[in-house]
């Protein structure tokens, strides 16, 4: 729970992300890296236009925060830290 409330505090403005990557997300409605964690890598690829360098990305951008994707639909893994 308190990975979560961090999760939710940490905008995706403030992952460090390149202009086309997060408009991208932006354009998908992801605000926040709670937005992110609680999905898989394989979610993420039915994003339209969303491919291998964005994820590369984006998974360097959360591990630098200390979180990262889920490792399963049903997982919370991700929001909690145990990357």
């Amino acid at each position: 729970p308190q990975m979560e409330q961090k999760a939710k505090s940490v905008l995706i403005d403030d992952l460090s992300l390149s202009e086309v990557t997060c408009a991208l997300l932006k354009k998908n409605n992801f605000k926040q890296c709670s937005d992110l964690v609680v999905r898989t890598e394989k979610d993420m690829y039915k994003i339209l236009n969303f491919g291998k360098k964005h994820l590369i990305e984006i998974s360097k951008a959360l591990k630098s925060k200390g979180f990262c994707f889920a490792t399963s639909r049903f997982s919370t893994k991700g929001s909690q830290g145990k990357c």
